[in-house]
């Protein structure tokens, strides 16, 4: 039994093996935090539980071994099968390219800065891009000419997790304001074993980094960023497996087969699109992660179910399929929903027929906005965010396909790269027709039910539906008008991830027609190169002379600010230094959403008045509003002792910063005001004190 188990376990893969347990962890410290809490005990049982269903899971696979398809099927050509099995190559040509990604980190560690920036692309230079631009090439370069299969991969996901960890290197305070929210959070929960009211979603990565705090003793700062890495780190080998297990046509006959070495470079086309959702460590991006797992799954166990007998292969059953769905869920539910879809349409499609196939399809349309609803009727305002806002333009829901957007800048960089900005989704749009065409071609013999590569396209046109739906039906007013489309849109981009299957096939099939003339082979293999650059830098938030960024960081001027504060509220009227009591005396403070961040990753959520954070955070809160009447009207006592009359407090702060707008003429007229001005860090932070309210 143990031969057999880790026979078994050396099979599954180690990479995803490790996914497998994550998961597990995610749905089962879902529901014991649900039903108690995530105490140390509740952890040892998730622990436990985790750890027993992870191996009856490969268990269960290896009952399949008798009538198992092996991982590289006598289908495919013996040319890919040697090739995987090819020794490395002489010379130190992958010296280079680890160079190069030593180099790149290297570079960006030094330009790392603990000041407000609005985009990591302000810290480096033109050589930066030079130099990714070289080992992206360089890397692809080698892969055709012909290396041991799992080292092209190690060195593929190592650029993954290089591109898409650019912002944890350049901000060593943090990046964004919605992860420090989370981080306090899953603090809270560390310290408390739960916290109350118990929310309705991202258990599933709270559940995984108080796992791991716990049993490593890191904070969930670090927690998050590690959990992130890894997942991404693991993408490229879902890819690869499901390129390895079958032909690209996905079992049928007419298929187009993996030939030669090019197919290697396929999970590289990852990150043709902007990847701006894998750059920041929160909930929603770990669950797009998890949603590609689940796509992976999906496609290599649909072709291994032959027209009339079910035949699974080796390491592949539903139960995989629907644990990453399930875990997917426990993450984040608007990326979990769509990653149901595929398991639901497959389930349907093996046990049910047509007519109810068609009314479960019609009832999936409707599936996000019946789950906003029903989160409304559970938060005792069920039709408060449901009505009819009319039927949603095209445009707006495909702004990103608008070629206005694209502005001429007489820049030959900038104008190139804005153009494919908006080019690259048409490039993929117009390879995913070609894929289309080539599934058509392949299945054309095949009857309808059969052609199980349709269930990715009716995926797409599911979510299609949902995103059109949610967004003419459910009112989003409690968030500003330019992000009420952003559910909406967050589902289209997510609908682009089911026609990836289509994508390959089409991008396989150009390049290997490329092979047949060296000119033109030449120019795409350095226009793919080109296009990975491009992603690259649209991923991060930029600011450049054709393009304001708005989005600054938050910095280590911020965290000083707050334990300035802290320290100053330990004094009272003009004894400056007597503190009037270990905890201080009760205050609010008035600043903005990187001061809030700062707060919340020093002090947590230490400190409430009634439903008011006692830092004022852009969550609807009232003291925000007086932030904004501070900073955008004309800065008086007034306005502070009308905020501070709201928590029921006498002491108050407002904090300003030299990057908002009108900084001089709020910073002279607030001074005025206030009774004690304390310029943190030179200037870069300005608190001003208000006593006796």
């Amino acid at each position: 039994m143990i031969k057999t188990l880790l026979k078994t376990y050396s099979k599954f893969g180690l990479m995803r093996s490790l996914m497998l347990f994550f998961a597990l962890v995610a749905i089962w410290g879902t529901a014991l935090f649900y039903i108690v809490d995530l105490s140390t005990p509740m952890l040892a049982i998730v622990v436990i539980l985790s750890l027993i269903s992870h191996t009856l899971v490969i268990l269960s696979l290896s009952l399949h071994q008798a009538a198992a398809v092996p991982l590289l099927p006598p289908a495919l050509p013996m040319s890919v099968r040697a090739y995987c099995n090819t020794p490395l190559p002489r010379g130190c040509s992958w010296f280079w390219v680890a160079t190069l990604l030593a180099c790149l980190t290297y570079y960006l560690y030094l330009h790392r800065t603990w000041d407000s920036i609005r985009s990591p692309w302000e810290q480096v230079g033109s050589e930066f891009f030079a130099l990714y631009f070289a080992c992206t090439g360089i890397l692809m370069l080698l892969i055709k000419k012909g290396v041991q299969a799992r080292l092209a991969l190690f060195a593929i996901a190592c650029h993954f997790l290089f591109s898409v960890s650019a912002a944890l290197i350049i901000y060593p305070v943090g990046f964004g304001f919605d992860p420090f929210i989370h981080q306090a959070t899953e603090q809270y929960i560390l310290d408390h074993g739960t916290i109350t009211p118990k929310p309705f979603y991202y258990i599933g990565q709270y559940s995984l980094v108080v796992f791991f705090a716990k049993i490593l003793s890191i904070s969930p700062f670090w927690i998050e960023k590690i959990l992130l890495a890894m997942c991404i780190f693991a993408v490229p080998y879902f890819v690869w497996r499901a390129l390895v297990s079958t032909p690209l046509g996905l079992g049928a006959q007419r298929a187009v087969p993996l030939q030669g070495t090019t197919w290697l470079l396929l999970p590289f086309t990852l990150l043709i699109l902007p990847f701006s959702y894998w750059i920041m460590p929160t909930p929603y991006n770990l669950a797009t992660v998890f949603l590609v797992f689940v796509l992976c799954e999906a496609w290599i166990y649909l072709q291994k179910i032959e027209p009339a007998l079910l035949v699974r292969a080796y390491g592949h059953t539903p139960l995989l399929l629907w644990i990453f769905a399930l875990a997917t869920l426990a993450i984040h539910p608007l990326v979990g929903i769509p990653a149901l879809i595929l398991p639901i349409l497959i389930l349907l499609k093996q046990y049910f027929p047509r007519f109810i196939q068609i009314s479960a399809i019609i009832l999936l349309c409707f599936a996000v906005p019946a789950v906003f609803l029903l989160q409304g009727i559970l938060s005792g305002a069920p039709f408060e965010n449901f009505s009819w806002q009319g039927f949603t333009p095209i445009s707006s829901l495909f702004s990103f396909l608008n070629w206005s957007a694209w502005n001429q800048n007489f820049s030959l960089f900038y104008d190139l790269a804005y153009f494919w900005k908006v080019g690259v989704y048409w490039i993929y749009g117009a390879v995913v027709v070609l894929g289309v065409a080539l599934s058509v071609r392949a299945y054309c013999n095949t009857p309808l039910l059969e052609k199980v590569r349709s269930l990715f396209l009716t995926s797409f046109l599911i979510l299609l539906s949902n995103a059109f739906l949610l967004a003419s039906f459910i009112n989003f007013s409690n968030l500003i008008e330019y992000e009420r489309l952003d559910y909406a849109n967050r589902l289209i981009q997510l609908s682009f991830y089911f026609l990836f299957p289509f994508f390959l096939a089409g991008l396989y099939f150009i390049y290997q027609k490329s092979l047949k003339n060296r000119v033109f082979h030449l120019f795409l293999s350095l226009f793919l190169v080109f296009l990975l650059a491009n992603s690259f830098y649209f991923s991060y938030p930029r600011h450049h002379i054709f393009e304001t960024g708005r989005g600054y960081s938050v910095s280590l001027s911020d965290i000083k600010a707050v334990h300035k504060i802290e320290e100053l509220s330990r004094c009272r009227g003009t004894a400056r230094c007597a503190p009037t009591s270990s905890d201080g005396q009760e205050y609010i403070v008035l600043g903005n959403q990187n001061l809030g961040a700062a707060a919340l990753r020093e002090f947590g959520f230490r400190k409430y008045y009634g439903d008011n954070f006692f830092y004022s955070i852009p969550t609807g809160a009232p003291l925000y509003q007086k932030y904004l009447d501070m900073v955008y009207e004309q800065p008086s006592r007034e306005t502070m002792k009308q905020a501070a009359a709201i928590a029921g407090v006498h002491q108050a702060y407002f904090v300003l910063h030299p990057y908002w707008t009108h900084f001089e003429s709020i910073l002279q007229n607030t001074k005025a005001v206030a009774d004690s001005v304390y310029p943190i860090d030179g200037g870069k932070v300005w608190v001003f004190e208000f006593w006796d309210l």
